[in-house]
């Protein structure tokens, strides 16, 4: 029974995941860019050849996109369908998390307290239910974070070829960073910190170090060739474009934009507090302490802050999302503390108060960060909008313009409709969540009698070319969020209206017909 008690343990963590991220799989609305991912996948269904690095386009690598692709033929729900990818990636997740445990240390507790962590802490969790690259980007950083912690540890030989354990270690980073740059630019931030975890291995001399060093940086080239390939697009040059829009240039940095980013930390730290409990923040503070592991401990840490530094330093706009690279390294460290603090209660066996007192504070911390947990994946599966978000989380999918609040309600309004009368749906914006949830959820479906067009934002007047189109149709709509309107829509009748929790704005929708005809 001990020999599979680790099989078994694996095996009920399984089943954790699977009914904690399967419930309720979208109970949250489709979120701005979900939509945008799978209209892009189901463009690839309607014409591969045109579209199949059509993301390039938006400065997005095209490999999670592409995964969506034969899932959208399985599930008639288009969301379940996408965000079902994020819950598989998840699932790889947390079994390569089980398989760099075990490489990293012997003590099942360990093992096992890592793997739950990656069930249930808010930051997993929640990016493995969204159809967002972050988690296959997480996924892809683990491949290759095992790749160098495998390197770290093969032994010195004194062959000048690489053995069979460098190789098998190359190649697994060349993998993960090769589908990490496919999947996300962002993996980039990661690479320098797969130079720390080299520093695991405490018998090899330099000369040996910087060997590994060779194999790891040969190891992340290849994966860097593999991104090459993407060049044999004509949009390739169109996929560093709008890093404007999340980066501040150099040139700012350096005449001062660094320390007003700078004084943001505490903020976000704040993020990592909430999504990651801090509970578990402070096993990582003990355990930098407890000489068993303070090794290992510092050098994920300090790994993970490494992949932060430049969203610090650079970050104009910065979600706790753009953060996610380094949740596999603080993950870790917070598993091997949690081992060192019980190694260090051994220590107490003859004193047994001292012993009982820190067990209890021990037993305290870890059932304050389950039950930090659960607060936030019991809402976010039965009610979603009571979800206990961050800020600026809350604004995202909750209240602003990218929460998807209405659109599955009006799309299946919009279709009834149109049984009995044609429709022409003019939109706010034509990129993000309007119109591309309207359009995902209508995908292979009959919608003669609908035309569905987005409109420029903010909208002063309908373009000649729609309303020419619309007025072929018996019915002329338009939606916009209430609170961006930039038109007089006093004269227009309200259709429908979808308000938001908190009361944020609402979608609404108008009848523009008489305008338009």
């Amino acid at each position: 029974m001990k020999k599979h008690s680790l099989l078994l343990l694996f095996l009920g963590l399984s089943l954790l995941y699977v009914l904690t991220h399967l419930w309720g799989l979208t109970s949250l609305p489709v979120f701005a860019d979900e939509a945008i991912y799978i209209r892009w996948s189901q463009l690839i269904i309607d014409n591969w050849r045109q579209y199949l690095f059509f993301p390039l386009n938006d400065g997005k690598t095209p490999l999670f996109m592409w995964l969506l692709v034969p899932f959208q033929f399985i599930f008639s729900d288009k969301l379940y369908a996408a965000r079902f990818v994020s819950v598989l990636i998840g699932y790889f997740e947390l079994v390569l998390f089980f398989l760099l445990l075990k490489k990293l240390t012997k003590s099942k507790a360990v093992i096992f307290f890592g793997s739950l962590l990656v069930c249930i802490l808010p930051f997993w969790y929640f990016h493995h239910r969204m159809a967002l690259t972050e988690a296959l980007l997480g996924l892809t950083v683990t491949v290759s974070i095992y790749g160098a912690v495998t390197l770290s540890q093969v032994k010195k030989h004194v062959q000048k070829k690489m053995n069979r354990s460098e190789l098998y270690a190359g190649a697994l980073i060349a993998a993960g960073v090769g589908l990490g740059m496919l999947t996300k630019i962002p993996a980039l931030l990661s690479l320098p910190s797969l130079y720390v975890l080299l520093l695991l291995d405490t018998n090899a001399d330099k000369k040996y170090l910087f060997r590994k060093a060779l194999i790891l940086s040969g190891g992340i080239f290849s994966g860097l060739l593999v991104f090459a390939l993407l060049k044999l697009s004509p949009s390739f040059s169109q996929l560093f474009s709008r890093g404007g829009d999340f980066l501040y240039p150099i040139s700012e940095i350096v005449q001062g934009r660094i320390w007003n980013n700078f004084a943001r930390i505490p903020h976000y730290t704040y993020f990592f507090m909430w999504y990651l409990t801090f509970p578990a923040l402070l096993f990582v503070l003990f355990g930098m302490f407890i000489t068993s592991v303070q090794r290992k401990v510092h050098i994920f840490f300090w790994a993970g802050v490494l992949v932060c530094v430049p969203i610090i330093v650079l970050g104009k706009v910065v979600h706790p999302r753009y953060f996610f690279p380094a949740v596999a390294y603080f993950t870790v460290a917070i598993a091997l503390s949690f081992g060192g603090i019980v190694q260090y209660f051994e220590t107490f066996e003859k004193r047994l108060l001292i012993r009982v007192g820190l067990t209890l504070g021990m037993a305290l911390l870890v059932s304050n960060l389950v039950t930090q947990s659960f607060a936030f994946i019991i809402p976010n599966m039965f009610n979603a909008d009571a979800t206990p978000f961050v800020k600026e989380d809350r604004f995202q999918y909750l209240e602003g313009w990218s929460s998807g609040h209405g659109t599955r309600q009006l799309t299946e309004y919009l279709w009834y409709t149109s049984q009995t009368e044609s429709i022409a749906l003019a939109t706010e914006g034509s990129f993000g969540t309007l119109p591309d949830a309207i359009l995902m959820y209508q995908h292979r479906k009959n919608v003669e009698g609908i035309y569905v067009e987005g409109v420029s934002f903010p909208t002063t007047e309908f373009p000649e070319a729609f309303v020419a189109r619309a007025k072929t149709f018996d019915q002329v709509w338009y939606v916009a969020n209430e609170d961006r309107i930039k038109m007089d829509v006093s004269d227009f009748p309200v259709i429908a209206k979808y308000c938001r929790p908190y009361d944020a704005p609402c979608l609404v929708v108008w009848d523009i017909s008489k305008v338009v005809k």
